[in-house]
């Protein structure tokens, strides 16, 4: 489950199956959106994947793209989920991913994780 406020964002894993986990975020709704987190390329020099311990975290939201912390902090915010625009990867700690969800699954289906689409329905 995960949770989005005017904060960050709280992600809490059921049933852990794994010590840890990682995270990765990026907005695919916007041709600029910010990439920086995606577990993948990255962007503008910065290439995060989001750490999580067994049953989840929290990223606090900051502003300043230098401020990005893997594990801690984020660029996202509560208005690019409200509307759709972010995309994300959920990936065992040896980097396995585990699913994909979100505004562009296919981003991560066809990347090098090779992730499995488990959005909703």
């Amino acid at each position: 489950d995960y949770t989005w406020s005017e904060d960050g964002l709280l992600i809490e894993i059921e049933n852990p199956i794994d010590s840890a986990f990682q995270l990765g975020i990026l907005d695919t709704l916007n041709p600029d959106g910010w990439r920086g987190e995606d577990c993948l390329d990255g962007m503008a020099g910065i290439q995060v994947c989001h750490t999580l311990e067994a049953t989840g975290g929290t990223l606090t939201t900051v502003w300043d793209v230098a401020l990005v912390d893997a594990g801690t902090t984020t660029r996202h915010t509560v208005a690019e989920h409200t509307s759709d625009a972010l995309t994300y990867a959920l990936l065992d700690s040896a980097g396995n991913c585990l699913g994909t969800w979100g505004h562009l699954p296919d981003l991560y289906v066809s990347s090098s994780l090779a992730c499995t689409d488990i959005t909703p329905e």
